[in-house]
Formats: structure tokens, sequence, C-alpha cells
């Protein structure tokens, strides 16, 4: 009995697999630059929490950018 429901359990993991390569396979996409490739792959992928924490983190590092009208009218 074991054997059977080893046996059937096997094939339907067969079947999905050809299915979703059948799927990734039709979807064929294209990006302009890296960043839509990004962005997309984001909405697809769930980053760990321990990334997220790296990435808050290096960008609290950088040092804020000051605007042009205050460096055209600072005073010298």
């Amino acid at each position: 009995m074991k054997k059977e429901q080893l046996k059937k359990v096997t094939q339907e993991t067969e079947q999905n697999l050809n299915e979703m390569q059948k799927q990734v396979k039709n979807e064929v996409l294209e990006f302009n630059t890296v960043e839509e490739l990004i962005r997309y792959d984001l909405n697809k992928v769930e980053l760990p929490e321990t990334l997220w924490d790296r990435i808050r983190k290096s960008i609290s590092e950088i040092p804020a950018s000051v605007p042009f009208w205050k460096r055209l009218f600072k005073k010298q």
C-alpha cells in the first residue's frame, strides 16, 4: 500500500513540476533596465527580515543631500 501511495505522490509531483515548467516557458519577460528587473523580482519574492534590516541600516548611513537651492543661496 505504501509503494502505491508513494508512486501516486511522485506522479502528482512530476505533473505539478511539468505544469510549472510550461508556465515559466510561456512567460518571457524583457526588462529595459536592471532596476525594472529588481522591482519585478521584489514583487515576486519575499525577502527575509534580516536582509531588510541590513538594507535599512545601509540606507540610514547614506548622508542626506542638500537641496540645490540651499547650495545656490548659501552664505559664503
